[in-house]
């Protein structure tokens, strides 16, 4: 038996005695260039990783896409992001809470959430930390249950990754495992006019394979349908982001599963003013109207859009909010020809990424996939790429 429910930290009750509980924070995209590093981390602290929220949680779970991009040393917000990652470990193990971190889309994590599990061995912590990215199934002693663990992109195509998890399945003598973790995106997730674009599951085939619940990362909109729960990304990343933000927490009690999803209510405010079609007098007044918001926030901080006619001239207007809220971007444009690929597939729909990363792992798939290629030539042709990456 499954429940949803709306709430927000504040609201979330206790958990009763018997009842397992677990959080899932996906998508949190740590290095963004539009919403701050240590935005997000503060408002992670805030909320998840404190010693009172901690010590009702049972385990955490991040289903991929930790980091926004690779960062290299000396990134400005790699002090940051280390700061957070030995406060996360230190609180992990004082509370004695796990963590499971899964690997996201490749063009995002670049496998960095394996520095936790270093910076977890080189500061001796000893917390319950484990980073999972290859497909795998695993019997959790610790937590007392068996997960499903589906990384992003691990094989060409969703479908050869099915195949693969029910033959995991077999060979491991599982008909079906506690819960399943994965990054990607359901059929349910995407409008017909980009089912054929879009390499996704299906999930009348892996609801089966999950006794509660599965929960996918990877679209920024929280959505569900059945065993199925997306906690959609934790902050705001972006405009076109206004819906609510948030993450999971899983309640489990004699085979009742209760699932909430918690409001991040922190979540830095992304506000677009279409006013192509207003005077510049009403595009002024509402755009002020929306700057006072800002100003009733304990942090004054987000980021303003105002779209305008070409007609009007609000320059002197752009430069003085931008002088009167100096830690809120405000950026104006008179063209109101944005691209939103997400209105054209559906209102709901948050297309992320598309592209394959080429790696040694996936190469000869996609190699053989894509042309016709002897073993001799196939070899070759693989060393080139790995020397080519390897220089990356």
């Amino acid at each position: 038996m499954h429940t949803y429910k709306k709430t927000t930290f504040c609201e979330l009750t206790a958990k009763s005695i018997g009842t397992k509980r677990y959080l899932f924070v996906s998508d949190v995209h740590l290095g963004h260039s539009r919403t701050h590093t240590w935005y997000i981390t503060d408002t992670l602290n805030r909320q998840i990783f404190n010693v009172e929220t901690m010590l009702d949680l049972d385990a955490i779970f991040i289903p991929g896409d930790l980091f926004d991009k690779l960062l290299n040393l000396p990134a400005s917000e790699m002090d940051d992001i280390n700061d957070w990652i030995e406060r996360m470990l230190r609180l992990s193990k004082s509370t004695n809470t796990p963590i499971r971190i899964l690997e996201g889309t490749p063009s995002h994590d670049w496998k960095q959430s394996k520095l936790i599990t270093k910076l977890n061995e080189i500061y001796q912590i000893h917390a319950d930390v484990q980073h999972y990215d290859e497909l795998s199934i695993i019997d959790d002693k610790v937590l007392g249950i068996t997960v499903g663990y589906v990384p992003d992109e691990w094989r060409e195509s969703c479908d050869q990754t099915t195949v693969e998890f029910k033959e995991l399945l077999a060979t491991r003598g599982y008909s079906s495992v506690d819960m399943i973790v994965m990054h990607g995106m359901f059929e349910f997730q995407i409008p017909l006019a980009a089912a054929k674009s879009v390499s996704h599951f299906k999930e009348d085939v892996w609801e089966q394979w999950a006794n509660w619940a599965i929960v996918i990362g990877h679209d920024h909109r929280h959505k569900r349908k059945g065993k199925i729960t997306v906690p959609g990304s934790w902050e705001r990343l972006a405009h076109n982001e206004e819906d609510p933000k948030g993450c999971l927490v899983v309640d489990v009690s004699n085979g009742i599963v209760d699932i909430y999803h918690v409001l991040n209510e922190l979540a830095m405010k992304y506000i677009t003013i279409d006013g192509v079609k207003k005077t510049d007098v009403e595009v002024i007044t509402l755009a002020e109207k929306v700057l006072k918001t800002f100003g009733d926030l304990e942090r004054p901080i987000g980021r303003l859009k105002v779209k305008y006619n070409r007609m009007y001239d609000i320059s002197s207007r752009l430069s003085e909010w931008k002088n009167a809220y100096s830690e809120v971007v405000v950026e104006g444009s008179s063209e109101s020809d944005d691209v939103k690929i997400e209105a054209d597939l559906g209102g709901d729909f948050k297309l992320a990424g598309g592209a394959i990363n080429i790696t040694p792992d996936n190469i000869e798939g996609i190699i053989l996939r894509e042309s016709e290629v002897d073993d001799d030539d196939l070899e070759s042709f693989k060393r080139e790429i790995e020397l080519v990456m390897n220089t990356m």
